[in-house]
């Protein structure tokens, strides 16, 4: 299946408790000069991690065609933004909720030494005004009057969010826009600071996660990132934090570390190192393809990032000579018996991910891992009462 289906799929815990409760929000709507934006950009006023740019979905070619509907007046999809609070000085900064390629390719073709969104910022491929092709911004700035002119001029609509009362209308929003894109990605943005810049620099590289999930590069969607921090999160906070609410919990942990990130540096940083220890275990057990996949009579390749997030939190418990021909074959024969069991199964799907299902996901896999490894492990990533 194709990741960003299995995202559609895996992101429904998270939208599921995405709270409707007050929806109440100011929005308004304008045309911006490309003028606009790239005063604001240029002012930070609009926030293009550029970090984030490592992970472009797009290429140069798309830039470009970009660039050439902007000069030749084509309608160009509108930009959604929401407004950053506390606001700290006069003027107002803002947050994308939807158009960050596209922001992104305009301030890196203007602005290439600050904004490295291409790969190389010089227009190629274009259908219509194919004499711009190999021009740098620069050289059109020098060269080509006219169609620096209608550049600047071109508009966008553009659309702001504002007086929102939870960022609860943001993920909604987000994940309406993005369908194909993880809610990480947001959480990213609200939560920017040292922690989200450690996970984005951690999988700009590839990782055993990637070759968990099939990918041969860092996730464009930031899925990869998620699953990280699910299991960061766990294995921290949550004793103490989690309360049957994954989006709640996610942001405040995410917070937390961002804030504290002094104090929990080292201990995120050895958490990532038992992760991938852990992966390194299951897959003396598992293909590298079946880790975080039930193995039923239908086996399905669904990613199940619940199903994941247990084995690595049990598996970071093991050592690496637990593992034998013995316990191998004792812990898959019972791991297809528990895949089979319906309470193990129904723990498992997204729209269920209360406290007793998080219980019963966790018990039931703490039991096999003590028989199969004969260990006395007796730990679990929530309290064991409400």
């Amino acid at each position: 299946m194709p990741l960003d289906e299995e995202i559609s799929l895996n992101d429904d815990d998270i939208l599921d408790d995405v709270s409707t409760a007050d929806y109440s929000s100011v929005v308004y709507s304008r045309d911006w000069l490309i003028e606009t934006f790239i005063e604001q950009i240029r002012k930070n006023n609009i926030d293009l991690n550029q970090k984030f740019n490592r992970r472009n979905a797009w290429d140069d070619v798309k830039r470009s065609r970009l660039i050439e509907s902007l000069i030749i007046g084509l309608p160009v999809p509108e930009i959604i933004l929401a407004e950053k609070y506390p606001q700290s000085y006069s003027e107002k900064s803002f947050f994308i909720i939807d158009g960050k390629q596209r922001l992104s390719t305009i301030a890196g073709f203007v602005m290439p030494d600050s904004h490295q969104s291409w790969d190389n910022a010089q227009l190629e491929q274009l259908k219509v005004r194919r004499e711009l092709n190999g021009l740098t911004y620069k050289q059109l700035e020098a060269e080509c009057f006219d169609e620096h002119r209608l550049f600047l001029e071109a508009n966008i609509k553009c659309t702001i969010i504002s007086e929102y009362q939870s960022d609860d209308v943001l993920y909604d929003l987000f994940s309406r826009r993005n369908s194909s894109v993880c809610t990480q990605a947001l959480r990213q943005v609200l939560h920017n600071g040292p922690f989200a810049n450690y996970l984005i620099d951690i999988t700009n590289e590839l990782q055993p996660i990637h070759q968990v999930l099939g990918l041969n590069q860092p996730d464009n969607t930031f899925f990869d990132i998620e699953i990280i921090l699910r299991v960061i999160a766990l294995v921290l906070f949550g004793q103490q934090d989690y309360q049957g609410n994954i989006k709640v919990f996610l942001d405040k942990a995410m917070a937390k570390m961002t804030q504290y990130w002094q104090h929990y540096e080292e201990k995120v940083k050895t958490c990532y190192h038992a992760f991938n220890e852990a992966i390194n275990r299951l897959s003396k057990i598992f293909l590298i393809q079946e880790i975080g996949r039930p193995l039923t009579v239908d086996k399905s390749d669904h990613f199940n990032k619940r199903l994941f997030e247990v084995q690595i939190y049990y598996f970071m418990s093991l050592n690496d000579d637990d593992i034998t021909a013995q316990s191998k074959e004792n812990f898959l024969s019972a791991f297809k018996v528990l895949c089979h069991d319906p309470t193990f199964q129904a723990s498992l799907a997204s729209s269920t991910q209360t406290l007793a299902h998080y219980r019963v996901r966790f018990e039931s896999f703490n039991k096999l891992i003590n028989a199969a490894f004969h260990k006395e492990i007796n730990q679990f990533p929530i309290k064991a009462s409400s």
